[in-house]
């Protein structure tokens, strides 16, 4: 959603910033909007709104805004209504690994689909080398020290990814088996 509402943000604002504006200057002072009997002109220097109107639209403004933010307050709950001790919470708490062998901890956040199926993936992905003290944060080339051991350490996101995505599958998989038992 947020995607297609910059492409749209980007196509009004191309056609304003160049595109449009010869056409529309022109038609505008053709039409002579803002001289003393334009159109603009007459409705902004012409009182027909009353107090009573002004009141009525702020006080439907409010209310808009409200509903609006019930709605998306009820939308996000019930999107992330995660049940207490179900496999979707434990697994969330499943977000890091640590290989001893070569003193490498990866780290990310654990989130479900929300459209079509809740297969959980991973987000947030962070490296770090542990073999410094505080362990530094890593790139996808390796550690950032020089002279480090992992140093020559390399992978691309996509590994990384394809490997936290199989643990967490694995795990979900074994998490909702032990709740079906328990049930």
């Amino acid at each position: 959603m947020k995607k297609l509402f910059s492409i749209i943000l980007w196509i009004i604002s191309f056609c304003f910033s160049g595109c449009l504006y010869e056409p529309v200057s022109n038609y505008i002072k053709e039409k002579k909007w803002f001289s003393e009997e334009g159109s603009v002109n007459i409705w902004l220097n012409t009182p027909q709104y009353t107090n009573l109107h002004f009141i009525v639209y702020v006080l439907l403004l409010v209310l808009f805004v409200a509903l609006g933010y019930i709605v998306a307050y009820y939308y996000l709950q019930h999107k992330s209504k995660v049940k207490k001790n179900s496999p979707e919470e434990q697994l969330k708490k499943f977000n890091s690994y640590v290989d001893e062998s070569s003193g490498i901890k990866i780290t990310w956040d654990v989130y479900f689909g929300t459209l079509y199926n809740n297969d959980p993936f991973a987000s947030n992905i962070k490296l770090f080398c542990l073999k410094h003290n505080p362990p530094q944060l890593m790139k996808y080339y390796g550690c950032v020290i020089p002279e480090c051991p992992n140093g020559t350490f390399f992978t691309t996101e996509a590994e990384i990814k394809r490997f936290i995505e199989s643990m967490l599958f694995a795990k979900y998989d074994e998490l909702k088996k032990q709740s079906e038992s328990k049930n």
